[in-house]
């Protein structure tokens, strides 16, 4: 049967019996010591650090925790607002460069364009971008979001009559 040292004796001095391995308890600070038979013997000291244990294998998921409450909307919740398409259709003549823009209404951003070409099948792009254009509506002049299209015959032919349509996708 163990005993347990009261805590005012922890931490004494303890000798070991060598001949019968009887632990013997003293009060080394009260006196005490070691008779001739005796091994004195120490414990709480750290040893050399022993190997890494084994890996054992992963233990089951645990369970799905509640969903927490509805986040608050952020920025652009609202989404596509006041999608329209507007467009620009040129002459149908023999000129070989044509250059044109589809403006989107006042308050209103491209976020994307195009065209197509008629009565030839004969060009060259020179560029479909957008760009801020001077535009005049009812209410006046002002400074639109535009689609642009730069198109030519690379022939330079004028025998022949041939259009283009421009379009432009705008919203707020």
């Amino acid at each position: 049967m163990r005993k347990e040292l009261p805590p005012q004796r922890r931490g004494r001095q303890r000798w070991l019996r060598k001949a019968h391995g009887v632990l013997r308890v003293i009060d080394a600070e009260a006196g005490k010591s070691c008779l001739g038979f005796e091994t004195a013997i120490s414990w709480n000291q750290g040893g050399p650090k022993g190997p890494i244990g084994d890996r054992v294998p992963t233990g089951d998921r645990g369970p799905t925790g509640t969903k927490g409450p509805q986040g608050d909307a952020g920025p652009g919740a609202e989404g596509l607002v006041g999608y329209e398409r507007v467009s620009f259709t040129s002459p149908s003549d023999s000129f070989w460069y044509k250059g044109y823009a589809a403006a989107c209404p006042r308050g209103k951003h491209v976020i994307a364009g195009g065209y197509r070409t008629s009565g030839t099948d004969a060009f060259h792009v020179d560029g479909s971008f957008p760009e801020d254009v001077s535009w005049t509506d009812a209410a006046g002049a002002y400074v639109a979001e535009a689609w642009r299209v730069l198109v030519r015959d690379p022939q330079a032919r004028t025998d022949r009559n041939w259009g283009v349509t421009v379009w432009a996708v705008c919203a707020k």
